[in-house]
């Protein structure tokens, strides 16, 4: 579940200026997220972005039936 976690959030991002993809953890068959920010990206765009990453985790897994834990 946790790789259609990953998947489903970063298809549910928006195009932004933030490069993100998914990648698999050496040695297993578990998936990552990976972002690269520009040095001059504004403190307020980063919490966005991690607040929508948040959001959708909590969604996937609400909608998964999983107890959201982390309010």
């Amino acid at each position: 579940m946790q790789n259609a976690c990953v998947k489903h959030i970063h298809k549910s991002l928006p195009k932004t200026r933030f490069a993100v993809d998914f990648a698999p953890v050496p040695g297993t068959e578990d998936l990552y997220m990976r972002l690269v920010v520009h040095p001059y990206t504004k403190w307020e765009d980063l919490i966005a972005f991690v607040l929508h990453v948040s959001d959708e985790g909590k969604r996937f897994l609400g909608e998964k039936g999983v107890p959201n834990s982390f309010n």
